[in-house]
């Protein structure tokens, strides 16, 4: 009685085992080159966003394995960690894949539907869908024509997975799943035309989008057929980037005040993204709703803005989403920003001077008339140039150079009035001890034209100035260059 006992346990362990490998969907692959990590998404959420990542070390062959108890189907990035050669594949579960990454020679896809993720990743896979429009639909005037033509392509693309459907190369649950790829992957572009030309239209703040405008019905006609808040759209990894558009654009046009510039005063008093968390509460539900909002936080965050108010909200994220995986990718952004703020409440130097009465200065000579009488290198930079930022991690290195040398250094922000705070903050948190200016609308046009009178402009932008006024080098070396041992003249 008692072996029989034992006998059922294990048979009923056995059972239980292969239950739980059977739930399992394998990935094994291989890297060729010289990365020894490969980064992907986390498909375990039945969602692919590129931010929310995971790496794998690989074994001294290059190999590794990657296993999922996927509930629901789901796209997967996966490249390697030194050389840009993605593969993407749409993987569900109890399926086995494989894949080879050569970083010279490319990708190479089998297992469950293989001749179908091969055709899929032919496809573009752009890290933002504008990319995706070329100068001839933009400068496209008929959005009859447009529509016209991105129904065309998506048909195609359908046909040909319907042809390998047909010759039972693809199982109907798989062409069902790029079916609802597609229909994001085009909703998003053809939304994104339409509001690139929405903005286009735009000339002044006082601009007010009529409802019966072709571009308005356009976008409705789109966000009807396809609604964000269709959780059959989650798939796509295009979805992240259609819902912000909807939220951002669409939504906001729906309203009778809304103004084409009035997002610059949400930037300016600190509270863009409450507003636009809270405008996703009123269009958004469950899935798509936490989705939505881990994403925006997570692109916010890695924007390097630091703003205050992203802390806020996603302690209010965990509080309403206390088990979401996507709170491991976001916290590390939010852990920088509470340093930010933690840094800028003490941060306080005598030796960083903020130009009074910069609003009236409009020349560059206006400018540095009264620093007249020593060297001066100039720093020309914004709150939103992440280069530019990163050249701020050399400063402190830089001031015994230039002090030696008696050069004084003079930084000008070419940021719009929005970002007053923004600009004050970042100098606080990287102790930019010198001399500041934020250009008003006159002084940045001066720099634009001395930089290239053709219009073109770039920062971060250091030009050196001689004691008596004069440009000694129009685009001088910077700060990482000069303290990498290269002579500043």
């Amino acid at each position: 009685m008692k072996q029989t006992f034992f006998t059922i346990v294990a048979l009923l362990l056995f059972l239980l085992g292969s239950c739980s490998r059977a739930k399992e969907t394998v990935i094994t692959g291989q890297l060729i080159g010289n990365a020894n990590k490969v980064i992907y998404s986390n498909p375990n959420q039945g969602t692919c966003f590129a931010g929310f990542r995971d790496t794998i070390q690989v074994d001294e062959n290059g190999k590794f394995v990657l296993k999922f108890n996927l509930k629901q189907p789901a796209f997967i990035e996966i490249r390697s960690s030194e050389v840009r050669k993605d593969c993407k594949l749409l993987i569900e579960p109890n399926n086995d894949y494989n894949i080879l990454i050569d970083t010279e020679k490319g990708i190479e896809i089998s297992g469950a539907n293989e001749e179908g993720q091969r055709l899929y990743a032919t496809f573009p896979n752009p890290s933002f869908i504008e990319m995706q429009i070329g100068k001839d639909l933009k400068e496209e005037n008929s959005l009859i024509t447009i529509h016209e033509k991105k129904q065309d392509m998506k048909n195609e693309d359908l046909r040909k997975f319907k042809e390998l459907l047909n010759e039972n190369k693809i199982t109907n649950s798989f062409f069902e799943l790029i079916k609802k790829d597609r229909d994001c992957y085009y909703a998003s572009l053809e939304s994104e035309i339409s509001q690139i030309k929405i903005y286009a239209k735009s000339e002044s703040e006082k601009f007010i989008l009529e409802k019966g405008d072709d571009l308005f019905e356009n976008l409705k006609n789109i966000y009807t057929q396809y609604p964000p808040d269709n959780k059959d759209l989650l798939i796509s990894s295009f979805w992240s980037e259609y819902a912000e558009n909807y939220i951002r654009g669409y939504v906001q046009f729906l309203k009778e005040d809304y103004k084409m510039n009035s997002f610059r005063k949400l930037y300016g008093n600190g509270t863009i993204h409450t507003f636009i968390i809270n405008e996703a509460k009123k269009h958004l539900t469950g899935k798509s709703l936490e989705f939505f909002q881990a994403t925006y936080l997570y692109t916010a965050g890695i924007q390097n803005r630091f703003e205050k108010e992203l802390i806020a909200l996603f302690e209010q994220f965990k509080k309403d989403y206390p088990k979401s995986e996507y709170v491991k990718y976001i916290q590390p952004y939010i852990d920088v920003i509470v340093d930010f703020q933690n840094k800028i409440a003490h941060n306080s130097s005598e030796n960083i001077i903020l130009i009074e009465n910069s609003e009236s200065i409009n020349t560059l000579a206006e400018l540095i008339e009264p620093m007249k009488g020593r060297k001066i290198y100039i720093d020309v930079w914004a709150t939103w140039c992440g280069p530019c930022k990163e050249e701020f991690k050399y400063s402190e290195a830089l001031k015994p150079i230039l002090k030696e040398k008696d050069i004084q250094i003079l930084y000008i922000s070419v940021d719009e009035d929005w970002a007053e705070s923004q600009w004050r903050d970042l100098i606080k948190y990287y102790n930019l001890e010198g001399k500041h200016v934020r250009a008003n609308e006159n002084l940045s046009k001066e720099l634009h034209f001395l930089y290239d009178v053709s219009g073109r402009f770039a920062i971060p932008w250091y030009i050196l100035i001689d004691e008596e006024g004069n440009i000694l080098q129009k685009h001088a070396k910077r700060p990482s260059e000069i303290v990498s041992g290269k002579n500043i003249f």
